[in-house]
């Protein structure tokens, strides 16, 4: 990268006698780079366009010229402090108004007394310059700082468009491969329902007809249909409430318990019971999708008990330890448990965490009662122990109405 532009011009402001002539000569044969101003506004013009060092004699600080010349320090960039040589032939009490002068204009000021060794001013023009060009480090220093939170910022926004593309595109995609799904497994259903038609047919009108290892294979050909129905029903359930719009009401909780209880014919099984401790709170919910999170946790504690255990459920709401808006319904059971390292698997996709032949399941129930409760502005967790049962929890904001 080329190095920024560096001016090293020693502007000399001299208008008396042969001074500025002089010092030129001398700067010039040393090496250095000197203008000669010719007037106040050539000086003022000369700084504002670039320079190493000012160097000016006691003469030209006399107004107005001076002024002029002091206005355009005040105008240097905030890096910028250029460094002032004064020659002066005064006394102490002139040096001290001299210094008062130009405090409130330059940073950087050296007096010189006249009369002065040619290799006191060169001495003093090398000090000033070196000076000027640790200035022009932090200048190149700032500038590159700039760029690089310039390069940043358009990162910054390219990275985000970027993503908010990518997100767009595979939302798309999810949505797409959503509605894929919906409409296979809907499709699937109808040539289903026939396997299972014919089944229940031909065990009813033609078993007669078939020996013991035929009746067999057919009850294996209905059990298995039967659950990739079940399989399909949980699968567009899921995909309902993935991609369906979610519109929340007042829902009396205790009604809809016991609706559910009332309907669905394994939860009213003899050898079952369900306590559902009073009251319970009302909550902004959608009553279907709320029907499928209860029905789930009520039908798991049934399903997951100890063969001949009669399932014990107890049904309980209380506010939040979090948040005192949100009610936290508990489901608590006397089933099998589970491990506290699959505690948090248990809520995705299609796990099962015990044999399909001990424990009847799809493995989406619980993904169902996760997704749903998120929907609605909740979430869910679990407290358990293998052999103990289990506590399953769903938090939900409360209504007042």
């Amino acid at each position: 990268m080329d190095q920024p532009h560096r001016d090293e011009r020693i502007i000399i402001s001299a208008p008396i006698g042969q001074d500025a002539d002089a010092m030129a000569a001398l700067l010039y044969a040393e090496g250095f780079q000197p203008y000669i101003c010719r007037s106040a506004t050539d000086c003022s013009r000369q700084i504002a366009a670039g320079a190493g060092v000012l160097l000016m004699t006691e003469e030209s600080l006399e107004p107005p010229q001076a002024s002029d010349i002091f206005e355009v320090f005040k105008t240097q960039p905030s890096w910028s402090e250029l460094p002032l040589i004064i020659l002066t032939s005064g006394g102490e009490s002139r040096l001290a108004t001299l210094l008062d002068m130009v405090a409130t204009a330059a940073g950087s000021v050296t007096l010189l007394e006249r009369p002065l060794r040619a290799q006191t001013l060169v001495r003093s023009v090398e000090v000033a310059l070196h000076s000027r060009r640790r200035q022009y480090q932090v200048r190149d220093l700032i500038e590159e700082l700039a760029r690089t939170q310039e390069k940043l910022r358009q990162h910054a926004v390219n990275l985000e468009k970027t993503v908010a593309e990518r997100t767009a595109e595979l939302t798309a995609t999810v949505q797409e491969l959503e509605g894929f799904s919906y409409s296979i497994a809907h499709d699937m259903r109808a040539p289903l329902r026939a396997m299972l038609g014919y089944s229940n047919i031909l065990a009813e009108e033609h078993s007669a007809k078939l020996d013991e290892t035929g009746k067999i294979y057919l009850e294996r050909i209905s059990t298995s249909a039967d659950r990739l129905d079940q399989l399909i029903q949980d699968v567009l359930n899921y995909s309902r409430i993935v991609r369906g719009d979610i519109l929340l009401s007042p829902v009396n909780t205790e009604k809809l318990l016991r609706e559910i209880i009332e309907s669905y014919p394994n939860l009213h099984r003899p050898d079952v019971t369900i306590e559902i401790i009073k009251p319970l709170p009302r909550v902004q919910a959608n009553p279907a999708a709320l029907t499928q999170v209860f029905s789930n946790l009520l039908g798991n504690a049934i399903k997951f008990v100890q063969p001949d255990v009669p399932p014990r459920i107890k049904v309980w709401a209380e506010p939040s330890p979090q948040n005192h808006s949100m009610a936290r319904f508990w489901f608590e059971d006397n089933g099998i448990g589970i491990d506290e390292s699959s505690q948090q698997r248990i809520f995705q996709m299609f796990q099962r965490l015990n044999r399909a032949e001990l424990y009847e399941g799809t493995g989406i129930g619980l993904a169902i009662v996760r997704k749903a409760a998120e929907r609605m502005g909740g979430n869910t967790g679990v407290e358990s122990n293998r052999g103990k049962g289990s506590r399953f929890w769903v938090e939900l904001k409360t209504s007042s109405a």
